[in-house]
């Protein structure tokens, strides 16, 4: 690939994951689209001067323009694929591109980090009963010696088995979560503005994806009933659920089912379903349980105080203070690697108030 041809592919990129057209960047930059338009089909560089404009407009660093395209994207799927517009899509894809190229270029420094070899196939298990996919729930907690305790925080569980994760903020609410694979890895994106209960239950269920084989036929509820049931068994095990609720019940209270999403970080609707699945209550007495929800708003906003959102994800900002601690990198380098400029690095490091 030319020069002109990789400032055009990465110029392409930066415009749409900002959900730019060509016209739009045009009017910023001052040029014509059709001038825009030679830059990102590699006919034409551009000056210096106006890859700095072009920098400032997409909110880049000029060396990003330069820097080799690596990445493939496998098996990346979006849960609300019918709510988000095309526009929306590409911009998101193109940010998980940004934050990929960064995340490879710092870990190519530590090539012997441990990875988890759960997750290192990239062979999904089939599955075909409810039991299989909690057999496997199991199986995944027992590999990282989980054991029947609550999970304190699914970011930081994720990210020490290896799995990149990447909290989005900024996008549509239409986007919930995607999880794919990349130059052999695994990864999950999320969507970050959500309530804590919610956001580790997407996590949790992408992790599903990453395992289990989904049909690709049936609609929309029918593909993901394994994975979902999954979140939900990953998250809370049937042992712990019969043990909290009991064996069979006729009724769940709902401030009993307040403490259990604050001990599990399970909401309250999903501990109705969890409850349901386990044939703890019938589904008539869940369906009862959801009406009273939906009559009171519950179903969009539970009640009491909000489940503690999860923590960022810190492992490719480690690994970047690492590198610069040890002299790897430049001051730059690492305020380029975790997309900051170099005042906000500055400003967001300990070491400059010491």
């Amino acid at each position: 690939m030319s020069a002109k041809q990789l400032v055009g592919e990465r110029l392409k990129g930066a415009r749409t994951a900002q959900g730019l057209s060509l016209r739009d960047l045009a009017g910023m930059v001052g040029v014509s689209a059709q001038a825009l338009s030679n830059y990102e089909r590699g006919d034409v560089m551009p000056g210096s001067a106006m890859l700095i404009s072009l920098a400032r407009a997409l909110r880049v660093k000029i060396e990003f323009f330069f820097r080799p395209v690596t990445i493939a994207l496998a098996d990346l799927e979006f849960r609300k694929k019918n709510a988000l517009q095309a526009k929306e899509q590409r911009s998101i894809i193109g940010r998980i591109h940004d934050w990929l190229e960064r995340y490879e270029q710092i870990e190519s420094l530590f090539p012997h980090r441990i990875e988890d070899t759960f997750l290192a196939s990239d062979n999904q298990r089939n599955v075909s009963s409810a039991d299989e996919v909690e057999a496997i729930a199991m199986e995944l907690r027992n590999a990282w010696n989980l054991g029947l305790a609550p999970i304190e925080n699914m970011t930081a569980l994720l990210e020490e088995h290896g799995v990149r994760v990447y909290l989005i903020g900024d996008t549509t609410d239409s986007f919930d979560a995607c999880a794919f694979r990349a130059n052999g890895r695994c990864g999950i994106v999320a969507q970050a503005e959500l309530p804590g209960d919610r956001l580790r239950f997407n996590l949790a269920h992408e992790l599903g994806y990453l395992i289990i084989n989904t049909l690709e036929e049936g609609d929309k509820r029918t593909r993901e009933k394994p994975t979902m049931r999954f979140a939900a068994a990953f998250l809370v095990p049937q042992d712990v659920a019969i043990r909290e609720l009991g064996q069979k019940r006729h009724h769940l209270d709902i401030d009993e089912l307040y403490l259990l999403k604050r001990k599990y970080g399970l909401s309250m609707s999903a501990w109705i379903y969890r409850a349901k699945d386990l044939d703890i209550i019938t589904p008539s007495t869940a369906q009862h349980l959801f009406m009273a929800f939906r009559k009171r708003g519950w179903l969009t906003r539970e009640p009491g105080e909000p489940y503690p959102t999860e923590s960022e994800p810190s492992m490719m900002r480690q690994l970047v203070l690492r590198a610069h601690a040890e002299s790897l990198i430049s001051e730059s380098k690492a305020a380029e690697l975790l997309g900051l400029n170099l005042n906000q690095f500055r400003q967001e490091s300990l070491g400059q108030h010491v």
